[in-house]
């Protein structure tokens, strides 16, 4: 069949646009394409599970909290504006008062302040968290280097194994102080959550 000239020339350039077109958006080589995301996988900018995404904490990030403690009272510390209560011990308020070795009323609560004062000295700990209480500060594990500081009070005198939490993990260590009459075993003294309770009744 006899083809004209014009009707060659327009297939010509109709093909030559399709060549062209498949060139420009075609997977050319050397070009960069996105690759397909797996389910659950994040894209660019985006934070996948158990990922940190902008201004966001990751899983875990705040379960350790490390820095110079400022001390409270004797089972209380701030680092770094976080509010720590020492996990597994309840040491006295720091206004309660107990009786020494002769009898005579002191400050407890202060003095065990001060023995957790002269003990961290300014240094680095190591705070593990649990869980939180209902004042909302992080109940933790606190390590001075390799000393269990909860296991330090108790073993000291100044702090009592909290009843619950630590009856078995400090226990050992309790008797030895009461034993030895360290601390708030040298006289008589009222376990710290049954003075909160009887100071809020009155």
């Amino acid at each position: 069949m006899h083809r004209s000239p014009g009707f060659l020339f327009l297939c010509a350039v109709t093909i030559a646009a399709i060549v062209a077109l498949a060139r420009l958006y075609g997977p050319g080589e050397g070009r960069s394409r996105p690759h397909p995301q797996a389910p659950g996988q994040a894209g660019p900018g985006q934070a996948g599970p158990g990922q940190a995404g902008p201004g966001q904490r990751g899983p875990g990030e705040s379960a350790r909290i490390v820095g110079v403690a400022h001390v409270t009272d004797g089972d209380s510390l701030v680092i770094d504006g976080t509010r720590i209560r020492i996990w597994g011990i309840d040491a006295p308020e720091y206004d309660q008062i107990c009786g020494d070795t002769s009898g005579r009323d002191y400050r407890c609560g202060q003095a065990a302040t001060r023995a957790l004062l002269g003990r961290l000295r300014g240094a680095s700990v190591t705070c593990h968290a649990r869980e939180r209480d209902r004042y909302d500060r992080i109940v933790a594990q606190c390590m001075l280097g390799k000393e269990d500081i909860g296991r330090w009070m108790v073993g000291e005198g100044w702090a009592i194994a909290y009843p619950n939490a630590a009856q078995h993990a400090y226990a050992a260590d309790q008797e030895v102080a009461r034993r030895a009459r360290r601390g708030l075993w040298q006289g008589k003294f009222e376990e710290p959550a049954r003075w909160r309770r009887a100071k809020r009744e009155r």
